[in-house]
């Protein structure tokens, strides 16, 4: 039996799936689903290098009080790695809150939002985001 060459679109979901885009896919689609506006690929310049830099999702909710704008922004950049470990490397003067602290809030934003648009999120969010919320308990509620 001869091996056979992949064809050029198994070739390329293979190469996507190592990318780390469907994980952004995801993540913009999530963040539409709450009824948030998103953009994908957005671009910026680095304060430290003056350079442009691309970003993987900015989403965002704004709503008039009174009258004040109020924009609640979030500017996501999504990495995904099975078999090798992060490091975050931060200027001197930033401290990073707790990776969970960070997804119980950015979660608590979207069911607020989503609950005001009539959407389910905890249907659209995968179960491991929904244990570590559960056992968030009452944080940022």
């Amino acid at each position: 039996m001869q091996n056979r060459e992949p064809s050029i679109e198994e070739k390329l979901h293979t190469w996507l799936e190592a990318q780390g885009y469907p994980l952004e896919m995801r993540v913009a689609k999530a963040f539409q689903i709450a009824g948030a506006r998103v953009i994908q690929s957005e671009y910026y310049t680095d304060p430290s290098t003056e350079e442009s830099r691309e970003i993987d999702v900015v989403a965002d909710w704004q709503t008039r009080i009174d009258n004040l704008l109020v924009r609640v922004s979030f500017v996501i950049e999504c990495k995904s790695s099975k078999d090798k470990p992060w490091i975050l490397f931060v200027s001197p003067n930033v401290r990073l809150a707790a990776p969970a602290r960070v997804i119980v809030a950015a979660y608590r934003v979207c069911e607020a939002v989503a609950k005001q648009n009539g959407v389910n999120l905890e249907a659209q969010t995968p179960p491991e985001i929904l244990e570590i919320v559960r056992d968030a308990g009452d944080l940022y509620r």
